[in-house]
């Protein structure tokens, strides 16, 4: 900060430049003949020599104005076209991410599939397991049948003593 505080110091103490010499850069103002012609007859008189040496005239122009008509309104009548393609634009940017989604929901749909493959295996052996089991009880019932009129007789037995 002292240094600025120094440089600051030291440029306020430097001569002021003289005002800029606008002669050199225009020539009419450092006298002569283009100052006693005002600035705008000199730009006129320049701008119809050259107009003439360019051979443009009054039907050119008009005929350029016509042109120049006739293009704003082909460009106006590109303007639904402009604004068709945004739509397709922005339709195929909706499909692209429905397809994105509908991926995902097959992946999804995909893995319930399996999982319901897997139940209905399961479901199948519980099935089969359940079949046995009731095969076994029924078995079972048979043999506790027996069993207990085997024991019904050793009891009768016992009790006739």
């Amino acid at each position: 900060m002292i240094t600025e505080a120094l440089i600051f110091a030291l440029a306020a103490f430097e001569p002021i430049d003289e005002d800029i010499d606008w002669s050199l850069v225009y020539p009419e103002l450092s006298g002569g003949d283009a100052t006693n012609q005002d600035p705008e007859g000199l730009l006129s008189k320049k701008l119809d020599s050259m107009l003439r040496e360019a051979n443009l005239d009054a039907k050119l122009m008009s005929d350029l104005g016509d042109s120049i008509r006739s293009f704003g309104e082909a460009a106006q009548s590109m303007s639904p076209t402009a604004d068709a393609l945004d739509s397709t634009k922005k339709y195929g940017e909706q499909i692209a991410h429905a397809a994105t989604q509908m991926e995902s929901l097959n992946g999804v749909y995909q893995v319930q599939m399996e999982a319901a493959n897997r139940q209905a295996a399961l479901n199948d052996k519980v099935a089969e397991n359940a079949e046995q089991l009731k095969t076994q009880m029924e078995h079972m019932a048979n043999n506790l049948a027996s069993l207990n009129s085997v024991y019904g007789g050793m009891l009768s037995a016992m009790n006739n003593k």
